[in-house]
C-alpha cells in the first residue's frame, strides 16, 4: 500500500512537471514566433550626417503627426533634423560643438515643437520656425530633462554635468521658465556622477528627479 501511495505521488509529480514543461515550450515557441514576425529593418538615414553625433532626439518638428529625428554633431555637421518618412535633412544650426543631450518641446507655447540642446559651453533652445537661438545659461552640462516642475503650464528644465573627463556632476541645475527669454536658475547639491530622469515617484501629482541611487 505504501508503495502504491508513493507511486501515485511520483506519477502525479511527473505529470505536473511534464505539463509545466509543455507550457514552457509552448510559451518559448510563441515568443520565438512573435520575435520572428516583428523583425527589424536597418535603414541608413544619412550616410554623410553630422560628424561625431553626440546629440540625439525625437519629436514631431513639422507637425504632421510623424516622429522626426534630430542629430547634433560634436565635431562637425551642426544640428539637423530629418523629416519622416523621406528623411530629408533640414539644418537648424550649421555650427558644431553640440553636446550629449537634447529635448523636443513647445517652449514658447505657440503650437509647434522647439528644440532644447546642450553644447560644449551652454544650454540653449532653438525657436521653431526660423530656428532663432536663445541661450538659457552659459554652463557646460551633460544630461537634460524637461518638465513643468512648478505646475504653471510652461516647461522648466533640469540638467546635470558628469563626474568624468575633468567634469563634476555633483549638482542638479534647475531652470524655471518665467518667459521663454527669462529663466531662474537654482542649483541643488547631489552625489557626483551622471545621468538623470524625471518621474512622479511618490504619486503626489508633481514631477520628481531621479539620479543614480537617489530621487529628489
Amino acid at each position: 500500500m505504501i508503495k502504491n501511495i508513493f507511486k501515485g505521488k511520483w506519477l502525479g509529480s511527473f505529470f505536473l512537471i511534464s505539463m509545466v514543461g509543455v507550457f514552457v515550450c509552448a510559451f518559448a515557441a510563441l515568443n520565438n514566433s512573435v520575435l520572428v514576425e516583428i523583425g527589424f529593418k536597418h535603414v541608413v538615414v544619412d550616410a554623410a550626417g553630422p560628424g561625431d553625433i553626440w546629440l540625439k532626439a525625437v519629436g514631431d518638428i513639422n507637425g504632421d503627426g510623424l516622429s522626426d529625428l534630430i542629430a547634433g554633431g560634436n565635431a562637425s555637421g551642426g544640428l539637423v533634423w530629418y523629416e519622416n518618412p523621406s528623411w530629408t535633412k533640414h539644418v537648424i544650426d550649421s555650427a558644431g560643438g553640440f553636446g550629449t543631450d537634447g529635448e523636443v518641446l513647445d517652449v514658447d507655447r505657440d503650437g509647434d515643437q522647439d528644440v532644447v540642446v546642450l553644447t560644449g559651453g551652454d544650454i540653449r533652445w532653438y525657436e521653431n520656425p526660423g530656428w532663432t537661438v536663445h541661450v538659457i545659461d552659459n554652463r557646460a552640462l551633460h544630461d537634460l530633462e524637461v518638465s513643468d516642475f512648478d505646475g504653471d503650464g510652461d516647461m522648466d528644465l533640469v540638467a546635470r554635468d558628469q563626474g568624468e573627463f575633468g567634469h563634476v556632476g555633483n549638482e542638479l541645475h534647475f531652470y524655471r521658465q518665467n518667459t521663454p527669454s527669462s529663466w531662474t536658475h537654482r542649483a541643488v547639491s547631489c552625489p557626483n556622477g551622471e545621468g538623470l530622469d524625471v518621474a512622479d515617484v511618490d504619486r503626489d501629482g508633481d514631477e520628481d528627479v531621479v539620479i543614480n541611487g537617489r530621487w529628489f
